[in-house]
């Protein structure tokens, strides 16, 4: 029983304590700073440089050539220039052909040989029409001679026999209305 009451017994967690906590000085060496020793920064330089030397380079030959220099004026005291002449003999010029009047030959006979298929063509349609003419022509004088009227002749059948019926007549009967009917099926 004492340890039940011991058990319910109300115990506080202890406040944590704010004081700021005091660490332990170590002193060690702090680092040298020494300069960074990159290939690119050696590479930037001589470019630099170099592209110095170039300009300076460029400026020097301006200035040259800005400077005038006159020079002594010999072909006016030298014998003017003549051509020797040449000791090839002169060209002998043989027969040629040119290709274009070939081909001007090669086109002419071609118009000409278009021209009479063109002709033929023409004379053939032309045909054709006359053709074609004479046939409605004639077709029309057909339907003309077939279209004259003349008078069909009587014409004789085989006497009609008129012989009596077998048969029997009909007996007349008066036709079954269903108006009755019909009234009553309406009341319902």
């Amino acid at each position: 029983m004492f340890v039940l009451l011991k058990a319910r017994e109300f115990h506080a967690q202890p406040l944590q304590s704010f004081s700021p906590v005091e660490m332990p000085s170590i002193s060690k060496p702090t680092t040298k700073v020494e300069p960074f020793n990159l290939s690119a920064d050696t590479r930037g330089a001589k470019k630099a440089e170099l592209w110095a030397k170039k300009v300076e380079d460029e400026l020097k030959e301006q200035r040259k050539k800005a400077v005038f220099k006159a020079h002594s004026s010999n072909v006016l005291y030298q014998a003017p220039f003549v051509p020797k002449k040449s000791l090839k003999q002169n060209t002998i010029f043989d027969e040629f052909n040119l290709n274009s009047e070939k081909r001007a030959e090669e086109r002419a006979a071609y118009e000409m040989h278009k021209r009479e298929r063109e002709i033929q063509d023409e004379e053939l349609i032309l045909q054709r029409q006359a053709e074609k003419e004479e046939e409605e022509r004639q077709n029309i004088a057909m339907l003309r001679k077939q279209l004259v009227h003349k008078a069909n002749p009587i014409r004789t059948y085989k006497p009609v026999a008129i012989t009596s019926s077998d048969k029997q007549l009909t007996i007349p009967e008066s036709p079954s209305w269903h108006a009755a009917k019909d009234r009553k099926v309406l009341r319902i």
